[in-house]
């Protein structure tokens, strides 16, 4: 267990850099496109970004996930890897071609509004062709799709506060974010053939994985209209500036999904190949483990970004983004049953192929989500988007959980509960009078955000110094010779 524990430490870091990145650096570009853009045209980004994603989404038919597995299944047999390989790519290249073909139509013939900035987003449906992370990610080869990544986007970023200047240059900043993505998914190609050769196949092998990804696809497809619907209907509505600020609210929101996000990814890959090698100890102990971390985390979060949501909106996006700080409130309460939602997932669903299970939880989201929407969105605005995603995180919690019940441990796991929801909510009081005392100012943020961390972080300690004794002995005693060792 030693080494899996340590390769799933190192990957783990190495993927949430990757998804801090994704955030961050929107994060330190935020500020400024905010400002050089405006309200408006940050709305009628995200509105064709959205539309483009959708796209892209349809373009990629499950396979993050139903690729990650498969080829986690097959990666110690280098004839079933080749195989595996070579039947995916020649389905995704197929599907994502004509996806491409029917995106630039759509273009084409029926768009009239924005029509030029939906050609630049074109380049993001191209990428989609060349995306074989999945692969990657099935190899646990997190590192190499990591620094790829951390390179380009530095780059964007450089070319972002170069390029954009004022409010005509929204068309320079799609181009920007759309060719960074096209280069980074291109550039991956270079290493493909050190770990994988392609074979001819037949078409019929091919069509067989057809139907379990259609499966993990119909969910993959309504996570993403929970996900976007929101900003695409209040598009609808004519609400830009709505769509400007709840755009914002949500994208503050992400930044610390990130981390979930990661641990998710990287434990798609070893669960699925655990349960494939039927190690169920060993899956048990993993299981409970991040149960306890994904708890700890997304309580801390939630409550840490409710608490700075009134100063850090204001200094970090300026006048015209004050709705923001009510947004980011509510969207805070999805960050729990997100992080949840993620876990039994990635660890539980995907890996045990019961994919049927979280299709159905996904799909009754994204229902409730739309229904919802349609009608909140009139009488409350973004604030109503805000609260239909609520509802709909916690439909798919309720459906993928209940079935899990009897067969596995899970229900030990809500014992894990009542401690982050307790620290949180004090936190979230301590965070609020240092806010209050010190006003509006980056400093005020920086004292709010050490002054959270710090003291949810003792109590965790302490915590997990109870619960889990041996682990944290375990650290404790690594430090020490650590600091042996420098002496």
């Amino acid at each position: 267990g030693g080494i899996e524990v340590a390769s799933i430490k190192k990957n783990f870091v190495y993927q949430s850099a990757y998804q801090l990145l994704l955030i961050v650096l929107p994060l330190i570009t935020a500020p400024y496109i905010a400002r050089v853009l405006g309200s408006e045209n940050a709305g009628v980004y995200s509105y064709t970004y959205t539309t483009a994603n959708y796209f892209v989404v349809i373009a990629m038919l499950g396979l993050e996930q139903y690729g990650n597995r498969s080829i986690a299944k097959v990666r110690d047999d280098i004839n079933k890897r080749n195989q595996v390989f070579s039947e995916l790519l020649l389905l995704h290249l197929v599907i994502s071609i004509l996806i491409s073909v029917i995106y630039f139509s759509y273009v084409f013939f029926f768009v009239k509004e924005y029509r030029f900035i939906m050609i630049i987003q074109g380049i993001y449906v191209l990428s989609a062709i060349f995306d074989v992370n999945w692969f990657f990610f099935g190899m646990e080869l997190f590192k190499l799709t990591v620094i790829r990544n951390i390179i380009i986007k530095l780059l964007s970023v450089l070319a972002i506060f170069i390029l954009v200047n004022d409010k005509t240059d929204l068309w320079i900043y799609a181009i920007i974010m759309a060719a960074s993505m096209f280069i980074s998914q291109v550039i991956l190609w270079k290493f493909l053939p050190k770990y994988v050769s392609l074979k001819m196949v037949s078409i019929k092998s091919c069509v067989l994985h057809l139907r379990p990804i259609l499966v993990l696809f119909t969910a993959v497809i309504a996570a993403n209209i929970y996900r976007m619907f929101d900003k695409v209907m209040l598009g609808w509505y004519g609400h830009m500036n709505n769509l400007g600020c709840y755009d914002y609210a949500d994208k503050i929101i992400r930044i610390p999904l990130s981390l979930i996000t990661a641990m998710g990814t990287v434990m798609l890959s070893k669960m699925s190949n655990l349960f494939a090698r039927k190690d169920t100890e060993q899956a048990e102990k993993m299981l409970e483990l991040s149960a306890l971390f994904v708890l700890l985390m997304s309580f801390a979060m939630a409550f840490g970004i409710a608490g700075i949501a009134p100063e850090f909106v204001i200094v970090f996006l300026g006048d015209g983004y004050e709705e923001s700080v009510a947004l980011i409130m509510i969207l805070a309460v999805t960050l729990p049953l997100i992080g949840w939602n993620n876990y039994i997932r990635t660890q539980l669903l995907i890996p045990l192929q019961k994919d049927k299970i979280y299709t159905v939880g996904v799909c009754t989201g994204a229902v409730v989500n739309v229904v919802l929407n349609a009608i909140f969105i009139q009488f409350f605005n973004a604030k109503g988007a805000a609260i239909a995603t609520i509802f709909s995180y916690t439909a798919v919690m309720v459906i993928q959980t209940i079935p899990l019940l009897k067969n596995t441990k899970i229900v030990s796991y809500f014992r894990f509960i009542p401690f982050p929801f307790i620290s949180g909510v004090f936190m979230l009081i301590l965070v609020r009078l240092v806010g209050r005392s010190m006003g509006i100012s980056v400093l005020t943020v920086i004292c709010e955000i050490v002054v959270g961390i710090l003291f949810y972080g003792i109590l965790s300690i302490v915590y997990l110094y109870i619960m889990k004794k041996e682990l944290v002995q375990k650290y404790i005693d690594r430090i020490q010779k650590r600091i042996c060792h420098i002496k």
